[in-house]
């Protein structure tokens, strides 16, 4: 199990910043040149109907070399400036991104080509050393880099993960160096046993993630619920309301100290709203898997809402509300999260999760209304009554709705 920390570090010798403001530059040079390259050549490769092996076949045959390697012969002349192991793990990390990216559309214009804005420099882990000196934690890496490492608060808990590695019970992986507001960051990966939380396989949690509620959490057994968090749309919008006026009071003049001013407070507010919302989710997902640990659930199951009202018409404010609606962001921190406990995540469609009855399994849009729900079976007359994000939620958990009124979905 791969886990992730992000951990500040500082060279010991102050002359090696530049030398790491060299390759930071370098590196966002090469990333995103390999993902024209990549683009380029792949239109090629299109152009011949190449598949699998063919296609370094083909590359080795005109080229001599493979479709990767014809990538890095053509950059590594131009940037000599650093060690060509730095480049080769540039080139991999960024061919791993592009090849994601046709999975996810690129070549049906779906998504566009991705650009690296701050960069990383890869860190290799057979060129790389942790060592505690002194009470102090140093990284020896290439050309006699060394860098402290340092935990301040450590209210993560760092400073453990890295004596884990130092006492072989986990292993340090390929790496970052990453460079944020004037501080540098190491991105350690570690690989972690897997935890053993004794969790039964019958046992499931639905979560449904809602606007009103962040996130709505149910059993499939029993009557284990949770409403976790509270919405964060008021405070978004008026984020954004005060970022408009900031941008409206622009000064377009060059030059100007009113300008800079005005550049600072805008990228400084922006900033604030990333990591506010990033850490709105964190808590939110955090409590998530604390009540599927809880119930020693093995599974949880979210609705996969990625086309979710794309094409449904809604008035403007509800367009506005979707957009500022981070489920995406919640729904990938509780993934990996719950992968680091051993649980694992599905996803189902959507469709009549809030309007089908939990206990009965009747559909009908008028069982909901706003956040309550009454099932109005006719011949059944089940008359359930709950909350409606909860009703949704326990559907969620017994695998999604299958069936409409006795006919398969």
């Amino acid at each position: 199990m791969i886990v992730t920390r992000k951990i500040q570090i500082r060279p010991i010798n102050k002359e090696h910043y530049k030398i790491l403001e060299d390759y930071l530059r370098t590196c966002r040079l090469i990333a995103n040149k390999s993902q024209t390259l990549f683009y380029v050549y792949w239109q090629e490769i299109m152009a011949n109907n190449l598949k699998g092996k063919n296609i370094d076949a083909y590359f080795k045959e005109r080229y001599q070399h493979s479709f990767k390697q014809t990538i890095y012969h053509i950059l590594r002349p131009k940037h000599l400036e650093i060690p060509s192991r730095i480049t080769d793990d540039t080139l991999n990390i960024a061919y791993k991104d592009f090849c994601n990216d046709l999975k996810n559309g690129l070549l049906k214009g779906e998504r566009s080509l991705r650009t690296y804005n701050n960069g990383w420099i890869p860190v290799r882990s057979q060129t790389t050393k942790i060592t505690k000196q002194n009470n102090k934690y140093i990284l020896e890496w290439l050309k006699g880099i060394k860098l402290e490492v340092y935990f301040g608060r450590d209210k993560s808990g760092n400073q453990v993960v890295v004596d884990r590695i130092l006492n072989g019970q986990s292993k340090f992986c390929d790496s970052k160096f990453i460079k944020k507001e004037k501080k540098w960051f190491l991105l350690l990966c570690v690989n972690e046993p897997e935890k053993e939380n004794n969790l039964f396989d019958d046992i499931s949690i639905g979560v449904d993630c809602g606007i009103n509620i962040p996130a709505v959490c149910a059993v499939n057994k029993g009557y284990g619920r949770a409403y976790i968090g509270s919405s964060v749309l008021l405070t978004r919008f008026r984020m954004q309301k005060d970022q408009r006026q900031r941008q409206k009071n622009y000064i377009s003049s060059s030059g100007m100290h009113g300008r800079q001013k005005v550049d600072r407070a805008i990228f400084k507010a922006q900033d604030f709203e990333h990591r506010y919302m990033h850490t709105f989710h964190h808590k939110i997902s955090k409590e998530v898997i604390k009540f599927a640990l809880k119930n020693r659930a093995s599974k949880i199951i979210m609705e996969d809402l990625k086309r979710f009202g794309q094409n449904q018409e809604e008035s403007e404010e509800k367009k506005k509300i979707r957009r500022f609606w981070g489920y995406q962001q919640l729904q990938s921190m509780i993934e990996y999260k719950a992968k680091l406990e051993n649980i694992a995540v599905k996803y189902i469609p959507p469709a009549y999760t809030s309007q089908t009855c939990s206990q009965c399994g009747y559909t009908d849009a008028n069982n909901r209304k706003q956040s309550k729900f009454v099932c109005l079976n006719p011949k059944k007359k089940c008359g359930f009554e709950a909350n409606a994000d909860y009703n949704a939620a326990l559907n969620i958990a017994k695998g999604g709705i299958k069936k409409v009124n006795n006919k398969d979905v």
